[in-house]
């Protein structure tokens, strides 16, 4: 990572300003590594929070680079008093888009890995826990953005979604609104999850089903 920053002296010198900034650590140890076309959006009265070491955009995965340092740009848009907080070691591949309605709010925990061009649409409250690993091309949304109705009935398009620790959510899979994803568990690639996983299981499908109980895994 040391490496891919000393490459790009542009985006040396965008990690120190951004560092200076928004990171209570000594900014000349670039605690927020930023690739230098990652884009961040702020609309009065928003927050973003660094509670520690982060990186946007520049680092490598375990079989090279995932999504193009240089040409896909993160976006961070935040509406009127959104907030988004980033914990401790936190890593954004190239690509990703987090955009935040007003007083929405995203919470990615410590340890946690989200891979390029995955989307996250927040409306209302997305958290993700400590320990993830979020695989590419992946959506977040917990809203439909538009209002469905049954009859006389009006379905709530908006509502939270949680994601646990240590939950690892493959190439491809929708997760959307007011879902639950328990502690330890795993959304195989291209599932659409409509509903809650408990811990320690696997879902799979369109929409997603439990196929496997009692599990765990490790990176």
């Amino acid at each position: 990572m040391r490496r891919l920053l000393l490459k790009r002296p542009l985006a040396l010198i965008r990690s120190l300003i951004i560092s200076s900034i928004y990171s209570s650590l000594p900014f000349y140890k670039v605690p927020i590594k930023i690739s230098s076309i990652t884009k961040i959006k702020k609309k009065k009265n928003s927050k973003i929070i660094f509670l520690g070491k982060t990186n946007l955009g520049l680092f490598e995965t375990q079989i090279g680079e995932n999504g193009q340092i240089d040409y896909d740009r993160i976006i961070i848009q935040l509406g009127y008093r959104s907030t988004i907080t980033l914990g401790n070691n936190t890593f954004i591949g190239p690509g990703v888009r987090i955009i935040i309605g007003q007083e929405g709010k995203v919470s990615i925990g410590k340890n946690t890995f989200i891979t390029s061009n995955t989307k996250i649409f927040c409306k209302k409250s997305i958290e993700i826990g400590d320990d993830c690993s979020i695989s590419w091309g992946i959506e977040i949304m917990d809203s439909d953005f538009h209002t469905v109705i049954v009859g006389t009935d009006e379905i709530v398009k908006t509502k939270p979604i949680k994601i646990g620790d240590h939950v690892w959510i493959g190439s491809g899979a929708k997760i959307i609104k007011c879902v639950n994803i328990g502690n330890n568990s795993i959304i195989a690639a291209n599932a659409v999850v409509t509903k809650d996983v408990p811990n320690n299981c696997i879902a799979a499908g369109n929409p997603a089903m439990i196929i496997k109980k009692n599990i765990n895994w490790k990176q």
